[in-house]
Order: structure tokens, then sequence, then C-alpha cells
């Protein structure tokens, strides 16, 4: 797919952190957009797994929650245990005092993500793939526009960039942004079935359960049949009841560390901006990484929109 050759704003990565960025855009008004991946297609791993109450506040605010709230588990209770006891269980419902929303929603990622591309469709906007981001350099035209090389040889001219590239950020790394990125323990987080498949209150749909022990920590998600078509393993369905550990759908492993960028504004002609992974890392045992990432995205779009309205008003607004 051919990228046109100037933008208003250039968003880079269509992850979550993206894609929210895009819908946040248009719903304040601004459709002088491009979002362009690096990737030819969306993820079919779940890697996060939750969206917390606020982050689900922040996406009704852009009109974009009635997918996720149609297709993603409402989570009841988190249950922490010992290997031998239940210490505790946390339930969800005393949320409704504070929120419309007293829940988290339970989804893998990749489906997280097809539900807010498929906003995104909805509304005329397609994502660019796949278009890799290899240069940028302010424009010798216009001190306020950026050229943004892809590996396909096409420039994009645009006046604001948005790094939502993830954790190796080719934007962050261009702008020359430096990276806090201490090494940190490991953490394996994987999609499973069992054979034969458990039964009992650890299998139940909507309840999140933590094993604990002196130097380990074990959580099971139940995902039941609900998302098998979008988790698949080598390319083939799975048709049991699939839980977060017989057969090993989807296995990956992070670093539980923490890291942060050292800003996450600057100006290359263009103001570029990062969200999400591209600015921050969190530890996935948290659960705030995407969260994160999809509020950065939606507040960050509305500030954008609203600068761009007030340049248009006043040329000497920087």
């Amino acid at each position: 797919m051919s990228l046109p050759e100037n933008t208003t704003v250039l968003i880079v990565g269509a992850g979550p952190a993206g894609l929210t960025a895009a819908l946040s855009l248009i719903y304040h008004g601004c459709r002088d957009f491009v979002i362009a991946d690096a990737t030819a297609e969306g993820q079919h791993v779940s890697r996060a797994y939750s969206i917390n109450s606020a982050t689900i506040e922040a996406l009704a605010s852009i009109d974009a929650t009635d997918g996720l709230l149609s297709q993603a588990i409402k989570a009841k209770s988190i249950r922490i245990a010992s290997r031998s006891s239940q210490i505790f269980e946390a339930k969800f419902d005393p949320l409704k005092r504070y929120s419309a929303h007293p829940y988290p929603l339970v989804t893998p990622q990749n489906v997280t993500e097809h539900v807010l591309g498929q906003k995104l469709q909805s509304l005329g906007v397609q994502v660019q793939r796949p278009h890799r981001v290899v240069g940028m350099k302010q424009s010798e035209k216009d001190p306020r526009i950026t050229d943004v090389s892809f590996d396909g040889g096409q420039v994009i001219k645009a006046r604001y960039v948005i790094g939502a590239d993830g954790a190796r950020s080719i934007i962050r790394t261009i702008a020359g942004i430096g990276f806090s990125d201490p090494e940190g323990p490991s953490l394996v987080n994987p999609n499973v079935t069992f054979e034969p498949e458990p039964v009992g209150p650890l299998t139940l749909e909507g309840h999140l359960n933590g094993t604990i022990s002196s130097n380990s920590f074990f959580m099971l998600i139940p995902f039941g049949n609900r998302f098998n078509t979008e988790l698949i393993r080598d390319g083939k369905l799975t048709t049991k009841s699939v839980f977060r550990i017989d057969q090993l759908v989807w296995s990956t492993r992070f670093r539980t560390h923490s890291a942060i960028a050292d800003r996450i504004f600057t100006r290359l002609g263009a103001a570029i901006f990062l969200v999400g992974d591209a600015a921050h890392i969190h530890s996935p045992a948290g659960g705030q990484g995407m969260n994160l990432a999809i509020r950065d995205a939606i507040f960050l779009a509305e500030v954008v929109t609203k600068h761009i309205q007030a340049s248009a008003e006043n040329p000497d607004v920087g």
C-alpha cells in the first residue's frame, strides 16, 4: 500500500497505542493523519491480557469500547493463594461506587488490537502495512516539518510524529532520546491447554488466580473457548479451553523490569512524541503496560488536536 507524501500527523506503530491514538485523533476532529506499521499483519498472540477499569473509561471517552465490551470477559475477582491454601480473594464489585465499568476486561492483546483496528476501519482509516521507518530529518523547506523515510524509499512529510512503535522504538532511537533499560529477572508468559482439561474453581471464567511461593509467582487466567479462533498454534486452531499453562499455544519470555525514556517529546522539525512501550516499560506482572499505553495515546491525541486547531487560528503558535 503506497504512502501519501504529506500528512499533519504520522503515527508509527499499529499496536494498541497507535490504534488508540488514531481513534482519539478522529474523535477530537483530526482526520489528516497516517498510521503505518512495519509488520504485514497484526499479532496472533496474547501478550497483555487485561484492560483495567480506568482504561475502559478512557476508551469510552472516545467512543471505542463497544467491540471490547461485547467480546471480552468481565473479570469478577482475583484470588491469591499459596501452594497449600487461599490467602485472599479481592472482588471487583466495590468498584461500582466509583466507575461505570467496575471490572477489568480479560482479552488477549491480539483481540484488543483486532477490535480497535475494526473500529478504525469502520471510520474509514486503514493501517498502512508493511512500512518500516528508516530515517527522519528536518525538512529543508519548512523548519516545522520532518521528512520521515521508509524502507521502500517513500518519504512522508509530517508536522507531528507519534512514536507508538514499542520498546525497541526506531522513532526514539533516530530522535536521539535516551532510554534507561536495566537488566531484570525474566517471566514466562504462555497460553496453554491442558490434557485432561482441569475442573474446579481455578477454571471459572472471569476469575484471575495467582499462586505465590518463596521464589515464584504463578498466574492462571482462564480464557475458556472464547478466543480460540484468535489464538492459533502453528497456524491451526485449538479446540480446548485456553489458559494463561498437553499443548503450548504460544509463549514468550519477558524481563520483569521497568524502563523509561529520558523524555517523551522533542523536535526534529516536527514535534516528536513517544507513547506506550516506546516511552516506558513495565513488568507484565503489574498489568500496566498496555493500559498506560492506551491512555497515553488517548490523552496525547487530544492535546495534539488542540495544538493543530490553535496553530490554524494563530500561525505564531509553536
